[in-house]
């Protein structure tokens, strides 16, 4: 059978097998045959490393070289590509045994190619230092549109800061684009609000204190209500009208609306493996039909709806599917899936998901390098990708849309993340300002912690401490990331390799040398714990405990649950569960049986990832990230299963707690986002 011919394109790079040529942002790179047919076979190798003699053979095949004309080719393409040996970009380097491509690749027809896309160069992008002032100054976001033609004219994106309230979030704009709807954060809730697009006033529609923060809005297709989320115990659905009036409550234990033109929504609701399930609810008559697909929890859109309502835009997965989220169109008659990530790698994209109101593009967010990149990827699946807008990662979009005339609102974040080190009654000992990236850590007995921090695929562990710059924790080249746990003797359980073989490992954490490795499955894997005796590895995967002795042998199952937490005695666990009144927690056997329910004091809800590997003190408190309906962002609290009793541990304001855990001396050590937002409106320029 004849197979059509394609070319290969990354970033501005395209590399045509069959006029065996390189261009890069239009210009024919003046390259050695070798050289091409070297890159060609790493890019259609590249769910690979490669090792030196098998690309020998391939490129040179029976001509007898040296490793050293491997080398020089290799560096004539880094410097033709604009590649840096040390940051790898393209062509990364695999200590004792070759080369990899790592850059993401799209197949194009070659008969489809009209002509090569145009990206802006690397030195346009914004230096990480300034970016913030860059920003919050609405100077012009760079961003190019890939191009059908070279002579077509390059396109400009300029941004405008909007008004609204201090920290405002996740616009909408109105069908008839008159009005934006928004998250505004008042007195430290969220609350829904509406403003003229372009004007500074706003007002705002709700004003409920006692059922939670507000996590997302939207309108319905006739423009005559919006509907909005409280993310209060199972979560609640909600309308309200354009200009106001009494809330209605539309659908319990669910949350994210998406409207569909026949006045059903696309919703939420929690799954039993941690993950977000999704359904389509009739308000008339009260049906509810679950469909065939999952997403991660969290409060950027995950689901977008077509113009036509056919079909949904998901960044998640399909059901009974495992891996990295991914974007696909859902059809809601026949339930197929048809995939749109377009050849992209999934490890490099995220959330927001949006949808072109003429239907052919699906907007998603790709991370690179520390950029985060606007894309939109072809609603049918056929036309190439095109990159909008790029800002640097440290802005990253929480919520996008699109507007009748194509132009975008966005929310800009700014965010300043620290590890505080606290008393349990709240007094700050010490505070470790830290990178962008930084979520979840593991705290070591000598007030360091560790925490993961890279480029998607690519993660790795590091080791921080107060006034040291971080180190990289492993002698490894592999990619690690947490979950993890702290064993006895200076060990850390986590999890390492990227892709379809991730498993679980035990290293080192005074030289940083790999001790053990257990050939299980942890593409899944959300939590990791371990006793003080350090004899048992006890993880939860895609909502199954397990137990896996540290000695070796096969892992033993033991209960259902996706966050646990031991206690160092190694007696009980705690887990977490999703049921009909959102999260809850559980105490059971280490080693398996029957799991109690452990009832929270009034007040208090646990939040998404409630758990961490170091929650469970020696004295049975526990440490739980939980919500309270009168405050937005998630907190830390303290709960004495014994007394019954549950306090919030106190943060400075405006803070979310990301991760929390009990350090060696008997204090808590937790993870705190400072965090604003405000609304921005982008046009391309005149």
């Amino acid at each position: 059978m004849h197979r059509p011919a394609v070319v290969y394109q990354f970033d501005d790079v395209i590399l045509n097998p069959e006029t065996f040529s390189v261009e890069k942002s239009g210009r024919v790179l003046a390259l050695e045959p070798k050289s091409i047919k070297l890159l060609l076979f790493l890019i259609q190798n590249r769910s690979r490393a490669i090792g030196k003699d098998e690309l020998l053979s391939n490129v040179w095949e029976d001509i007898a070289v040296t490793d050293n004309a491997l080398a020089r080719v290799v560096a004539q393409l880094r410097k033709a590509l604009g590649d840096d040996a040390k940051i790898a970009r393209y062509i990364e380097t695999v200590p004792t045994i070759g080369y990899r491509f790592v850059a993401e690749v799209v197949e194009l027809a070659a008969a489809d190619r009209l002509g090569s896309p145009e990206r802006a160069p690397r030195n346009l992008r914004w230096p990480l230092a300034t970016a913030m002032t860059v920003a919050l100054l609405a100077i012009v976001a760079a961003a190019l549109f890939w191009q059908r033609s070279r002579s077509a004219p390059l396109r400009l994106w300029s941004g405008t800061a909007l008004g609204g309230s201090i920290i405002a979030s996740h616009a909408r704009i109105s069908p008839d684009g008159q009005l934006l709807a928004f998250r505004a954060i008042i007195d430290g809730l969220s609350q829904v609000a509406v403003m003229k697009p372009d004007s500074s006033s706003w007002t705002a529609l709700t004003h409920d204190r006692t059922n939670g923060a507000v996590d997302l809005v939207a309108w319905s297709r006739d423009g005559s209500k919006i509907y909005f989320d409280r993310a209060w115990g199972p979560g609640r659905i909600y309308s309200i009208g354009a200009l106001g009036g009494e809330p209605r409550l539309v659908l319990d234990n669910a949350w994210q609306p998406e409207p569909l033109p026949d006045g059903s929504l696309i919703a939420q609701r929690p799954s039993s493996e941690g993950r977000e399930r999704l359904l389509r609810f009739w308000p008339e008559s009260g049906r509810t039909q679950v469909l065939p697909a999952t997403v991660e929890y969290t409060d950027m859109p995950t689901v977008r709806a077509f113009p036509d309502g056919r079909e949904i835009a998901v960044f998640g997965l399909p059901a009974n599917t495992t891996g990295p989220p991914k974007p696909f169109a859902l059809n809601l008659q026949s339930l197929a899936i048809r995939d749109l990530s377009s050849g992209l790698k999934p490890e490099t994209l995220r959330a927001p998901i949006a949808v072109t109101e003429d239907g052919r593009s699906v907007l998603i967010q790709r991370r690179r390098d520390d950029t985060m990149e606007t894309l939109a990827l072809p609603g049918s699946g056929s036309a190439p990708i095109r990159t909008l807008i790029s800002l640097p990662y440290i802005v990253a979009p929480l919520s996008q849309d699109v507007a009748l005339d194509g132009s975008l609102y966005m929310d800009q974040p700014q965010s300043t993340r620290s590890v505080l080190n606290l008393s349990p009654s709240g007094t700050l000992l010490a505070e470790v300002p830290f990178r962008i990236g930084l979520w979840t850590v593991v705290g070591l007995p000598d007030g360091a912690f560790v925490f993961s921090e890279g480029l998607p695929g690519r993660s790795k562990l590091f080791l921080g401490r107060k006034g040291v710059e971080p180190q990289p924790l492993l002698n490894s080249p592999e990619s690690a990331s947490l979950p993890g746990a702290v064993l006895p003797g200076g060990n850390l359980a986590f999890i390492i390799g990227v892709g379809a073989q991730p498993h679980i490992a035990i290293a080192s954490l005074r030289d940083g040398r790999i001790i053990r490795r257990f050939p299980v499955d942890a593409r899944l894997v959300t939590s990791i714990t371990a006793p003080a005796d350090g004899q048992t590895i006890y993880y939860a995967s895609n909502g199954i405990l397990w137990a896996q002795p540290v000695s070796g042998g096969d892992p033993r199952k033991i209960g259902e649950g996706y966050e646990l937490a031991v206690e160092p005695s190694g007696k009980f666990l705690y887990l977490a569960r999703t049921g009909e009144d959102g999260y809850r927690l559980f105490r059971m056997p280490a080693a398996g049986g029957e799991a109690a329910r452990v009832l929270l004091p009034p007040g208090f809800n646990l939040a998404p990832s409630p758990l961490w590997s170091s929650a469970v003190d020696r004295e049975g408190r526990i440490l739980l990230r939980v919500s309270v309906p009168e405050l937005f962002f998630y907190q830390v609290a303290l709960f004495d299963p014994a007394r019954n009793t549950m306090n919030l541990v106190p943060v400075p304001p405006r803070v979310i707690v990301g991760s929390a855990g009990w350090t060696a001396d008997g204090n808590i050590y937790a993870v705190a986002n400072h965090w604003s937002c405000s609304l921005w409106h982008y046009r391309i320029s005149k």
